[in-house]
């Protein structure tokens, strides 16, 4: 699983996008965007390694990480590729126009470093036995899985749950747009 994949399902399971301030009762920011040439231009607040999330795009709707491209454009915006945030592959390479929606998300770096952590386990199929057993032995060798009450493995929001509960909301402000 790409790491941006993974920070939308963590932020769809604590219900919480990082979008709004609280502090002045609005959102961080919400604004139309065209992309030209696999690039999108955003005007106002962005900056490289910011945290966005698309709407209202059909085909690349979800959250990803912005890398600047090497030229910018004027003083009051850039040109960003959207990135997975492990590698450099750009979703819109290629696409020559799409329209949506973009909100600015501000997650706290514990909250991303959780994340890192979460789809590394989740990239480990060590992790998710098919098996009931919750004990395994080989030869001299026994290990014991972590196991729910009917025996299965847990699931990774039941095994990072108690470090997710921080970042909990009972409302997102984005309920329906993210499959919430």
């Amino acid at each position: 699983m790409k790491l941006n994949e993974t920070v939308l399902e963590v932020m769809r399971h604590v219900r919480n996008f990082f979008h709004f301030d609280e502090s002045k009762n609005e959102e961080f920011c919400k604004i139309m965007v065209k992309s030209e040439s696999g690039y999108i231009k955003l005007d106002g607040d962005f900056m490289s390694g910011d945290w966005i999330l698309v709407t209202g795009s059909r085909r690349y709707d979800g959250v990803y990480l912005l890398k600047e491209c090497m030229e910018s454009v004027g003083d009051t915006g850039g040109l960003f590729q959207l990135s997975n945030g492990t590698d450099e592959t750009n979703p819109l390479e290629g696409v020559a126009t799409f329209e949506g929606v973009v909100y600015l998300l501000l997650p706290r770096a514990g909250f991303i470093l959780l994340c890192l952590e979460i789809n590394e386990y989740m990239n480990n199929p060590d992790n998710f036995a098919s098996s009931k057993a919750g004990e395994n032995v080989i030869g001299f060798y026994s290990w014991t899985r972590a196991t729910c009450e009917k025996g299965k493995p847990l699931t990774v929001f039941q095994v990072f749950a108690s470090r997710l509960e921080p970042f909990r909301r009972m409302f997102s402000g984005l309920e329906g747009i993210c499959g919430n």
